[in-house]
């Protein structure tokens, strides 16, 4: 396991000290929580932000429209 050491202002100390009484886990424990809570946020703003040029891509959405037109009409029978 890899150790980092880091310089905290106030507000983050008082931050991690109110998570860790709040949370009743170790520094190093919520500090890995929170590492691990922002790399899942980022993905999912990174997806999002994905997913919304798919949905503004003129050439996908027609492709999209086709493909559901296509969907429904196999659906009929």
């Amino acid at each position: 396991m890899t150790q980092l050491a880091i310089r905290l202002n106030k507000d983050s100390e008082e931050s991690l000290d109110r998570l860790v009484t709040r949370l009743g886990r170790t520094r190093s424990d919520v500090v890995r929580l929170a590492i691990e809570a922002f790399d899942r946020a980022t993905l999912i703003e990174r997806m999002k932000a994905d997913a919304q040029l798919v949905r503004d891509d003129p050439a996908d959405r027609a492709e999209t429209n086709a493909v559901l037109a296509d969907m429904s009409q196999r659906r009929a029978w």
